[in-house]
């Protein structure tokens, strides 16, 4: 296979956004299309490899697994080792009990079916997943468990059925995401059969290229560019992902393999030395970012700014250099490579295979050792735990992402003179209103702030949620309506709060609250107790993060004068001006808990102290 310069510097096209996405760096908010270009080039390198060994009669299926062993299993192997000392000395047991589940799920490439099954991709906590990034390897391994297969078994119809059954599949697979960030957004995003088309886009570029070369086309190669360009820069957290949007970073990888030759000036600059460079060690760079972001934000509990990221991306590209020099390629250089022969390869990876996935085994049997903490902590802990689907009235009067408005109980409205409409800040606030007035009616759903009009990819079914809950509203009797979430997290979309605090009113309903966000402890309340040294012993008060939640009450005001409705923010009944706020408090019970269970979500008793703070009349 002849080697083109570009491919390892459009690698570097690739990597440098993932990491900066991961860093925050708001800019490069589509930064995580990085990982969708790497699909690309992948489909692209190894179907050109298959192509050439199917056509010349040497293909060896045990021969391309000894490839991948070599190409993926030792840096990968080295980064999980060096995660483990920091994984025990700064991780919480269920930090730790997470951890190794997550070591157990990658050491068999199944990491992405984990990752899937917990937080989303973009969730905060999923910023402390030390080994979240693997869930692309996971999606690649399992994609090229089948795919040679495939191909050889077909090769004997000619390579034109192969290419057209490969283009139907990724139309398929193309169609099946778009579907699917509509109805399943998390499977969508992390699993292989939605991201298939991504790799075979790079098979069919493959199939091209063999048969007719790499063009020479400055226009078509420079849109490109644009196209990753345009999505690294114009896509966030909120687009939908992978879909047909998807095609901006898909689609310009494969113009730019297909169309920039050596003559063309896309060739030239990727071509660079600075490109080629990063491009190099951009796989030992993708391993080594995320490990040293997620413990920087474990270490941080005032959270780690994005310019000592920044700082660790730098960090993540020496240490890339260093593991490409001294690991990835000592395994790569054919019969003069560590471990030159394929037995050797394959046992020396089925130890690795066998050490990391019973490891985690191990530590996941130990519930990730909570002796190591004292009495007081574990105590402490125990609230991250905290039965919220019962609190919360989980299926009845709160909605997870995969259910709809039919699921609501009619119970939930309670004599409907009160209700509280929302998030699950409004389901955890309604937690501790109930401790004071069972019947308060209740409609909330999970990150489905109460705003009408806006269509979340994330959280496909949350506009009719709305929408059915405005209908149920409106057919009650002048009701006093409660509106809360966590604002701050849904800033865009802010501006439809006019919308529906007007449409509430044309409903001839005039007593509206909006009620402001709670103070956020990074990263939980309880870790951040515990860090320093602090028991559920007296009432206790430490320093929040305010400042996202301040702004946010800004335009909540600004909103609730324009139309005469009540805006009651919390942070100035639990918190003082520098930020301090209530964390500890004492229950009607004389115990003392924690005012939140995770950052920001109210424990019953938690919202019952607020309430009583923000309503001294009621």
């Amino acid at each position: 296979m002849k080697y083109r310069s570009e491919i390892d510097g459009l690698r570097a096209v690739a990597v440098v956004p993932v990491i900066l996405f991961h860093a925050g760096l708001e800019l490069f908010g589509g930064g995580f299309v990085g990982v969708d270009v790497f699909f690309v080039i992948s489909g692209y390198l190894i179907t050109t490899i298959l192509i050439d060994e199917l056509e010349r009669g040497e293909f060896s299926i045990l021969r391309f697994y000894e490839r991948r062993a070599r190409r993926i299993l030792p840096a990968l192997f080295f980064v999980m080792l060096c995660c483990l000392p920091f994984a025990w000395a700064w991780m919480l047991p269920n930090e730790i009990y997470s951890f190794g589940v997550s070591l157990m799920a990658v050491s068999v490439f199944i990491s992405n079916i984990i990752f899937w099954r917990q937080e989303g991709y973009f969730a905060a906590a999923a910023e402390e997943k030390p080994l979240l990034h693997t869930w692309s390897l996971a999606v690649e391994e399992q994609y090229y468990v089948l795919f040679p297969i495939y191909l050889l078994l077909l090769w004997r119809f000619g390579r034109n059925p192969v290419f057209w059954s490969i283009c139907v599949i990724a139309t398929i697979s193309l169609a099946l995401s778009e579907w699917g960030w509509r109805n399943y957004p998390s499977a969508n995003f992390y699993l292989a059969p939605t991201r298939a088309w991504e790799l075979l886009a790079g098979s069919i570029a493959a199939f091209i290229i063999s048969r007719h070369g790499v063009k020479s086309n400055n226009l078509l190669a420079a849109m490109g560019l644009a196209g990753i360009i345009y999505a690294i820069f114009a896509f966030d957290k909120f687009t939908p992902f992978p879909s047909l949007y998807a095609l901006a970073p898909v689609g310009g990888t494969v113009l730019i393999i297909l169309y920039s030759d050596r003559t063309t000036w896309v060739s030239k600059l990727l071509s660079t030395k600075g490109f080629v460079g990063i491009g190099l060690v951009s796989y030992s760079a993708y391993l080594w970012h995320q490990p040293l972001f997620a413990f920087a934000r474990i270490r941080s509990y005032d959270q780690s700014g994005t310019p000592t990221l920044l700082g660790l991306g730098v960090v993540s590209l020496l240490l890339a250099w260093l593991s490409w020099r001294y690991i990835e390629q000592p395994f790569r250089k054919g019969s003069a490579s560590v471990l030159p022969r394929r037995n050797q390869i394959f046992a020396a990876s089925l130890v690795g295979i066998l050490a990391f996935s019973g490891t985690g085994w191990f530590v996941r049997s130990q519930d990730g050792f909570p002796e190591r903490l004292t009495a007081a902590q574990q105590d402490i802990l125990k609230w991250e735990s905290f039965d919220r689907d019962a609190a919360y009235r989980k299926g009845r009067c709160f909605m997870m992402p995969e259910l709809d408005y039919t699921q609501f109980d009619d119970g939930c409205l309670g004599t409907g003179e009160t209700v509280i409409w929302g998030d699950s800040y409004a389901a955890a606030l309604t937690s501790g209103w109930r401790l004071n007035d069972p019947e308060v009616g209740q409609r909330t759903a999970s990150a489905c702030p109460p705003l009408l009009g806006v269509d979340m990819p994330e959280r496909p079914n949350c506009k009719a949620i709305n929408d059915a809950t405005f209908a149920v509203i409106a057919e009650l009797e002048n009701p006093h309506v409660v509106l809360n979430g966590i604002w701050w997290g849904f800033d865009k979309y802010l501006d439809n709060l006019n919308a529906t605090v007007q449409r509430l009113q044309e409903a001839g309903i005039t007593n509206i609250t909006i009620i402001g966000g709670t103070p956020q402890f990074s990263p939980t309340l309880p870790k951040r107790l515990i860090s320093l040294d602090l028991a559920l012993t007296q009432d206790h008060r430490i320093k929040a993060d305010i400042g996202d939640v301040l702004a946010a009450d800004d335009v909540l005001r600004t909103i609730a004068a324009r139309h005469g409705v009540t805006f009651v923010p919390i942070l100035p009944h639990i918190c003082d001006n520098d930020g301090y706020c209530d964390a500890v408090i004492t229950t009607d019970a004389g115990v003392f808990e924690p005012i939140a269970w995770d950052a920001g979500h109210l424990t019953p008793s938690g919202a019952l102290h607020i309430l009583r703070r923000i309503f001294p009349d009621t």
